[in-house]
């Protein structure tokens, strides 16, 4: 078997039957199982994929245990060289999955590999990274990269969004699509299921970095990506991880000196948000009430985070 395909889906059926179709139609040579794990969607997405996709592999979760949760039910069972995870939001485009195979084949220390994105308007979406460090998440939290679009990830862009740039290395590439090897799966381990959202594809390649494994980006090759179909339908969830993962992450692999900086750059960010949305609420916006809300709840949890806690279960913590 060359590749299983493993989709996490939650309240996907608008999308998903869509995402399937063209990723059979794109395979070309390729031998392929498709593992489809159902995070508790109740709306019928598990229904559709049994009826209309009865070749795949379906999964119905009886929780919604988050992307890297969902994942970690499959990849397990999966017998392909390769392992990809794709978001159920995307459309696969001719010849891309084959040209990631063949790279992964034909660089033997290349374990985990992305490829350009672009949304349903044909805007690029970056989803490759440097390193997930204190001053990078600060430059994203306080705005600086509106302000200086041309730095720090600017880099990363002009070259993931040039289609004959040649591939190049990077820390990490989001996991709406994401291949890697079944060997590193091996050596590095499952998906750090104690994050729902937001920073496992960072703990993933750096995990398979300290084991020796390189992550790659191929500009030449793209998915189509509707960004943020499921988690756009769990505001506060979606929201919270934005924070909380990073603490997670930030308490895993640096030292306490980073997590207090972290939660000092949170508060400046939510406190300017609470700012922006108390004005518009005193004009009578009720998302901005409902935000604030949000904002005040999210910025307790800031500091009181213990070092080390998962933030996986925030349907219960909040």
């Amino acid at each position: 078997m060359d590749l299983s395909v493993v989709i996490v889906t939650y309240r996907s059926r608008s999308t998903i039957e869509e995402c399937l179709g063209s990723l059979f139609e794109n395979l070309s040579e390729l031998s392929v199982e498709v593992w489809l794990i159902d995070n508790n969607s109740n709306d019928e997405t598990a229904q559709l994929v049994e009826q209309a996709f009865p070749q795949v592999n379906l999964i119905k979760n009886p929780e919604n245990s988050g992307f890297a949760g969902g994942c970690n039910l499959a990849i397990p069972y999966c017998s392909g060289r390769y392992i990809l995870l794709l978001n159920p939001d995307t459309i696969t485009r001719p010849g891309t999955l084959p040209a990631m195979v063949r790279f992964l084949e034909d660089n033997p220390r290349a374990g985990i590999a992305g490829c350009a994105q672009f949304t349903e308007t044909g805007r690029f979406a970056l989803s490759c990274y440097p390193d997930l460090t204190l001053s990078m998440v600060i430059w994203s939290h306080l705005q600086l990269n509106k302000l200086l679009p041309g730095m720090v990830q600017g880099v990363f862009r002009e070259k993931a969004r040039n289609p004959i740039q040649v591939p190049f290395r990077v820390s990490w590439v989001t996991g709406s699509c994401l291949m890697f090897k079944q060997e590193l799966a091996r050596e590095v381990g499952l998906l750090d299921d104690n994050i729902f959202l937001f920073t496992e594809e960072p703990d993933f390649c750096l995990r398979a970095r300290q084991q020796g494994w390189e992550t790659w980006f191929l500009p030449g090759y793209q998915v189509v990506h509707y960004e943020g179909k499921s988690t756009s339908q769990v505001p506060f969830i979606r929201l919270s991880n934005y924070y909380l993962s990073k603490l997670y992450f930030f308490s895993k692999h640096n030292s306490s000196l980073s997590l207090l900086m972290l939660r000092l750059v949170f508060s400046v960010d939510l406190l300017l948000r609470s700012l922006i949305r108390g004005v518009q609420a005193v004009t009578g916006s009720k998302t901005a009430r409902r935000s604030l809300k949000f904002y005040s709840r999210i910025l307790r949890a800031v500091w009181t985070y213990r070092r080390g806690d998962a933030p996986a279960d925030l349907q219960q913590v909040f």
